[in-house]
């Protein structure tokens, strides 16, 4: 059902006790799209914690000196629980994280180099806290249950390689399939 000017601005109402100034310069052929979008990014549940989604959205503003969506997402980390310790911390992150990337782009650091060291640093992390990755079949898009966990990138590709080859017939695992694979491996929950 297509909603009207009147009735988005009834809804944000309800949502918010008044329809905020700036949706009310939206013309009419995209405010129903933007107010649908806004509130399935903003408002709506997904797997990161609304909490964690704002403090993300802080260190966002922060880097992009935006200080409405600063405002917009300190107060809604604070609804969401956020501490200002929380917050602080989530924009000495963006500090640090936007000073590094500017030294490193500066200094035009080799990224087949930089990718290739914090690969080994991952592993070496992963093996020396004992943590374990895993990889579903789900995750490179094949309708399956079947998740590969392991230690090492290289033990997980060959347990998929031979759930591949038993349930999937698969001969070899093709080239795109294999970086989809690379991509998607993640650690496992509770790891």
């Amino acid at each position: 059902m297509i909603m009207n000017r009147q009735e988005i601005y009834k809804e944000m109402e309800e949502m918010f006790g008044l329809v905020p100034s700036f949706f009310k310069l939206v013309p009419d052929s995209s405010l129903e799209l933007e107010w649908q979008l806004f509130k399935r990014v903003q408002f709506e549940p997904g797997p990161v914690p609304n909490k964690v989604r704002e403090l993300i959205g802080i260190a966002i503003a922060a880097v992009t000196k935006c200080r409405y969506c600063a405002l917009f997402h300190t107060e809604g980390a604070r609804l969401n629980g956020a501490t200002d310790a929380e917050i602080e911390d989530a924009v000495h992150f963006a500090k640090s994280s936007a000073g590094w990337s500017t030294y490193l782009n500066g200094m035009q650091i080799d990224y087949d180099q930089f990718k290739s060291e914090m690969n080994r640093v991952s592993e070496y992390l992963r093996a020396k806290h004992g943590l374990e990755m895993e990889l579903s079949c789900r995750d490179v898009g094949v309708d399956c249950d079947f998740v590969a966990r392991g230690k090492t990138e290289e033990e997980i590709l060959e347990k998929a390689a031979a759930h591949g080859k038993k349930a999937h017939n698969m001969q070899e695992i093709p080239p795109e399939l294999l970086e989809k694979a690379r991509a998607a491996i993640h650690l496992a929950a509770g790891s």
